[in-house]
């Protein structure tokens, strides 16, 4: 079953690069009215520890790395210096195994979002929304196929995410 799930993470992110590529470029218009393509800028991934608040630290599974926080607010932060007209949503999101799913997804949201009027960041670009348990990132089907603990507890983690969603440019 892992190698089957492998190919299926291998196509999952390719199909996320191809998204990125084509969906996430943000045409810009400078003073020359020529689009800019923002390709190689994307939103980082924030994922969170079981039943908190805390950012992760831990490697998900099938990846190489997991974004430090501060450096992941940091990259959103000049994204949206890049773009000062730029307004985003963001999203939090809790695993179906924690307690507490709608408040801790909120809180997620609330996190970054608090973070980034910290940098500077005018509250009337942001705004949250908690998803709660509804959009499981990784199914409790692909879960369960893992083997050991410690590769269901790294699956998991993709459900404790906070993603971005923009609004306008």
């Amino acid at each position: 079953m892992g190698g089957q799930f492998r190919k299926t993470m291998t196509l999952m992110q390719t199909i996320k690069n191809i998204l990125i590529v084509f969906l996430l470029p943000l045409t810009i218009f400078g003073q020359t009215n020529e689009p800019k393509m923002v390709v190689d800028k994307k939103f980082p991934l924030i994922l969170f520890d079981n039943n908190s608040i805390t950012p992760s630290t831990k490697k998900p599974l099938y990846e190489t790395e997991n974004v430090n926080f501060k450096v992941a607010v940091q990259n959103i932060f000049k994204i949206l210096t890049d773009n000062p007209t730029m307004k985003i949503e963001i999203n939090g999101y809790a695993d179906i195994k924690e307690s507490n799913p709608d408040t801790l997804s909120k809180k997620r949201a609330e996190l970054v979002f608090k973070e980034l009027v910290k940098l500077g960041v005018d509250k009337s670009r942001l705004t949250t929304v908690g998803h709660g348990k509804s959009q499981p990132q990784r199914t409790e089907e692909m879960i369960k196929a893992e083997k050991t603990k410690a590769d269901k507890e790294a699956l998991r983690l993709y459900n404790r995410r906070v993603t971005y969603r923009v609004l306008n440019f």
